[in-house]
C-alpha cells in the first residue's frame, strides 16, 4: 500500500515539475520581444524643443539610444530628444539584438527679424556684398531671398546681395526673406582720386588705435606710447628722426601751434607723487628745447590751451586766462563763467566756441563781449580756416550744419553712417579742407567730404581710423598695421 502511494506521489511531483518548467519556458518566451515597440516613429520638433521617447515592456537600463546626426537632434540614454538645427535625424534604440528608429524632422524656423546696415556709402565702380542679420540665425537657410533696387541707374543688386555702384545718387536696396524685409540706403559718391606721396613708419608704437597729432604743414607729428612707467611722448619728422620727451602722465591732448607743440602734463611735485603738479610745456623741435610754464590756476581744465604770439590763452571754469611769456605771469582777462562743454578755439585764436546750456556760444576773446548764442543740437564743432564759419556735426539729428560766426544757419545736410544703430559714436574727426568750402568727417571705414556750397559729396571707402588735412590741401592718414603704425600723405584731386 505504501509503495503504491509513494509511486503516485512521484508521478504527481514529476508532472508538477514538468508543468513548472513549461511555465518558466513560456514566461521567458513571452518576455523576449520579437520587435521593439517605440512610442513614436515620426516627430517634428522646433529648434530647442524636447521630447521623450519610450519603449514598451523593457527596462530603461537595457536600452541603447543613438542619433544619426547629433548636430540636428541629440538623444541621451533616457530617450530624451532635443532638436538643435534644421534637418533630419534618425533616433535609434537598440535592445537584445533588436533595433527600431524614430525619424525626427527639425524644420527651418520662420524669420522673426531681418536687419542690415541702414546706410552704405559707395563710390562709382565699387562692388560690395550686403549680408543681412537674420533672427533666428537658422532662418537664413530659407532659399526665397529676394533683392531689389529702387534705382538701377545708381546701384544694381544681384540674387546674392552683391551691390555695384554705377551712378551718382541714392537708392534703397530691399532684402526680403520669409515674408520679412529690411532696407538699406545706398549713396554713391564721387571718388577721391588720390596719389600717395609719402609713407612714414612710426617708431616705438604699441597702441592699437593711435591718436596722432600732426602739424598743419605735415612735417612734424606727436604721439604717445605706453613704454615706461608713465608713458613717453614722441615727436618725429617725416624722415624718421624723432625725439623722446621725458616720462609723464599726459593731461589732455597736445596741440600744434605752428611748429611748436603745447601740452599739459602731470608730474611729481616737491613732495613726490603724493603732491602732483600740473605743468605746461611749449616744445620746439628745431632745437629740442622746452619752455616750462607752472603755477597753472586750478580752474583751468585740460585741452584748453592755445599759443598766440607771446601769450598762452587758457579756457577755465571761471573765465579766460592768459600767460604772458616775457613776464612769466598769469592774468584773468575775462570774468565770464563758461557753462558747457566742448570748447574749440578758432584758427586765429581770437574766437572761442563751445556748447552752452542754451545752444552754441561764440565769444570774441579780444573784446570780451557777451557771447552770441545760436540754437543747435549738441555735436562736434569745427572752425573754418577763414575764422568766419563753423561746422556742427549734430548728435541729436543726423545732419551737418554750417553756421556763420554771427549765429545764422547757412546750410544743413543729412548725414549717415554705415554702423548699425551706432552712428553717433562713430562719426568723428570733423574738419574743414584748407582753402576749400568742403567739410570732412569719417566713420570707422569711410571718409566723407561735402561741398557746403553745392552739396556735392565725395567718399573714400576703406579709410584708416584717423585723417588730417594739411595746410596745402594734402590729406594724411594714420592707422595701425600688423606690426607698426603707418602715416601716409596723399595728393587729392577733386573731379
Amino acid at each position: 500500500m505504501f509503495e503504491k502511494l509513494f509511486a503516485d506521489c512521484k508521478r504527481v511531483i514529476k508532472i508538477s515539475l514538468t508543468v513548472f518548467v513549461a511555465l518558466i519556458v513560456l514566461v521567458l518566451f513571452l518576455s523576449s520581444p520579437t520587435e521593439l515597440a517605440l512610442s513614436d516613429t515620426e516627430l517634428e520638433l522646433a529648434i530647442g524643443e524636447r521630447f521623450q521617447l519610450t519603449v514598451e515592456r523593457l527596462d530603461r537600463d537595457k536600452l541603447t539610444w543613438s542619433s544619426s546626426d547629433p548636430a540636428v537632434a541629440r538623444v541621451n540614454q533616457r530617450g530624451d530628444v532635443v532638436a538643435l538645427f534644421p534637418g533630419t535625424a534618425e533616433i535609434a534604440v537598440e535592445a537584445e539584438g533588436l533595433t527600431t528608429v524614430c525619424t525626427v524632422v527639425v524644420p527651418i524656423p520662420d524669420v522673426a527679424n531681418l536687419q542690415m546696415a541702414e546706410y552704405l556709402p559707395m563710390v562709382i565702380g565699387d562692388s560690395k556684398r550686403i549680408e543681412p542679420a537674420v533672427e533666428p540665425a537658422e532662418a537664413k537657410l530659407h532659399d526665397d531671398w529676394q533683392w531689389t533696387s529702387n534705382d538701377f541707374g545708381v546701384a544694381t543688386i544681384d540674387s546674392e546681395g552683391n551691390v555695384t555702384a554705377v551712378g551718382l545718387g541714392s537708392t534703397v536696396i530691399t532684402a526680403q526673406l520669409g515674408g520679412t524685409e529690411a532696407t538699406c540706403l545706398v549713396t554713391v559718391h564721387r571718388p577721391m582720386y588720390k596719389e600717395s606721396l609719402q609713407r612714414t613708419w612710426l617708431p616705438f608704437f604699441d597702441f592699437k588705435y593711435p591718436e596722432i597729432f600732426l602739424n598743419t604743414a605735415g612735417t612734424l607729428f606727436a604721439y604717445r606710447t605706453d613704454i615706461g612707467k608713465g608713458g613717453i611722448a614722441v615727436v618725429a619728422d617725416r624722415s624718421g628722426n624723432y625725439h623722446v620727451l621725458p616720462d609723464f602722465y599726459e593731461y589732455g591732448p597736445p596741440t600744434w601751434q605752428g611748429d611748436k607743440l603745447i601740452y599739459q602734463v602731470v608730474k611729481a611735485g616737491d613732495g613726490g607723487w603724493d603732491e602732483l603738479e600740473r605743468v605746461v610745456y611749449i616744445y620746439d623741435p628745431a632745437d629740442q628745447s622746452s619752455l616750462e610754464i607752472d603755477g597753472i590756476p586750478e580752474t583751468i581744465p585740460s585741452s584748453s590751451l592755445i599759443l598766440r604770439q607771446n601769450q598762452v590763452f587758457a579756457l577755465a571754469n571761471d573765465g579766460i586766462w592768459s600767460y604772458d611769456l616775457p613776464t612769466e605771469t598769469w592774468a584773468q582777462i575775462t570774468q565770464l563763467a563758461l557753462e558747457g562743454t566742448g570748447p574749440v578755439w578758432s584758427p586765429d585764436g581770437r574766437f572761442l566756441a563751445w556748447w552752452a546750456s542754451e545752444g552754441l556760444a561764440v565769444l570774441d576773446v579780444d573784446s570780451g563781449e557777451k557771447p552770441l548764442v545760436a540754437e543747435s543740437g549738441r555735436g562736434q564743432i569745427a572752425w573754418c580756416w577763414d575764422n568766419m564759419r563753423l561746422a556742427i556735426l549734430s548728435h541729436q539729428a543726423e545732419e551737418l550744419q554750417i553756421f556763420a560766426r554771427t549765429g545764422e544757419v547757412q546750410r544743413v545736410f543729412p548725414v549717415h553712417s554705415n554702423e548699425i544703430n551706432h552712428w553717433r559714436h562713430w562719426l568723428r574727426n570733423l574738419s574743414w579742407v584748407p582753402g576749400e568750402n568742403k567739410v570732412s568727417f569719417q566713420d570707422s571705414s569711410t571718409l566723407f567730404v561735402i561741398d557746403v556750397d553745392y552739396g556735392r559729396r565725395w567718399a573714400n571707402t576703406g579709410a584708416p581710423p584717423t585723417h588730417i588735412w594739411l595746410a596745402d590741401g594734402r590729406l594724411a592718414y594714420s592707422g595701425p598695421t600688423e606690426r607698426a603704425v603707418l602715416l601716409e600723405t596723399f595728393a587729392v584731386q577733386w573731379d
